[in-house]
């Protein structure tokens, strides 16, 4: 029986990586200067995923990060398309 990742309360950071689309390297050095996101148990760094989620949205990134708006502001009667021949 596989738990999905978006219900596990702590991730490694294989998991980490495939579900934040984040290098392992990254998330290595992110854990140790984020100790309150990520221990160390046994022999492997455990994220807490609802935490890391949190943290990476106050930054707009990730899962839960709202969506940006483009900032194109596009004029109806400005011709963007070139003309046919």
């Amino acid at each position: 029986m596989s738990i999905p990742i978006n219900e596990k309360c702590y991730i490694t950071i294989k998991e980490a990586a495939e579900y934040f689309s984040i290098g392992k390297k990254t998330l290595r050095v992110f854990a140790l200067e984020h100790p309150d996101l990520a221990f160390f148990h046994g022999n492997r760094w455990l994220f807490s995923r609802e935490r890391m989620e949190k943290h990476l949205a106050t930054y707009g990134l990730g899962k839960g990060a709202p969506q940006k708006q483009s900032e194109q502001v596009l004029d109806p009667y400005e011709e963007t398309y070139p003309a046919h021949e």
